[in-house]
C-alpha cells in the first residue's frame, strides 16, 4: 500500500450527496462484470434503495473527490474501486477501515474474479464455501 497516497484518504458516510456516485460507479462497464448481480440500475430504484440502505455504506474520498465505496447489506459486503484508482490501496483501505463497523461480514465473489478473491485473501478473508450453480443450457 502506498501510504503517501492513502494518507490523503478518508472514509465517511454515505450522505446524499454520494448516492448517484455509487449507481454510476456500479454500472461502470469496468466494473459492472465483477458483480455477482448486474443490470441497469435507474435513478428512481437508486434512491429508493440508498433511503433504505444508505446508513449501510461507506464512501472512499480521495483529497474530497470520491473514488470507491464500501458497504455491508444484510452482512453481505459490497465494495467498488472507481477503475481510475485501481492498485492503489483502496480496497484495502476501506475494508481495514471498516471493519469495526461490520466485524463479520460475508462476501460473495464471481469464482472468475481473481482481483477481488485476491483482495479479500490478502485482507484477512479465507474461502469457506463453494456455490455451484448450473450452466445455462445456451452455453451447452
Amino acid at each position: 500500500m502506498n501510504e503517501t497516497f492513502t494518507s490523503q484518504l478518508k472514509i465517511v458516510e454515505c450522505s446524499q450527496e454520494y448516492w448517484e456516485f455509487v449507481r454510476l460507479l456500479r454500472m461502470n462497464k469496468d466494473v459492472e462484470a465483477g458483480f455477482v448481480k448486474q443490470g441497469h440500475i435507474s435513478e428512481e430504484d437508486q434512491i429508493a434503495y440508498m433511503k433504505k440502505h444508505a446508513n449501510s455504506y461507506r464512501i472512499c474520498l480521495h483529497e474530497n473527490t470520491p473514488c470507491g465505496y464500501i458497504g455491508v447489506v444484510d452482512n453481505d459486503l459490497r465494495i467498488c474501486v472507481s477503475p481510475e484508482y485501481w492498485r492503489k490501496g483502496i480496497g484495502s483501505f476501506m475494508i481495514l477501515k471498516t471493519r469495526y463497523l461490520w466485524p463479520n461480514p460475508q462476501v460473495k465473489i464471481k469464482a472468475s474474479n481473481n482481483k477481488s478473491i485476491n483482495l479479500f485473501k490478502k485482507n484477512g478473508f479465507a474461502e469457506k464455501y463453494l456455490i455451484m450453480e448450473p450452466k445455462d443450457l445456451s452455453d451447452a
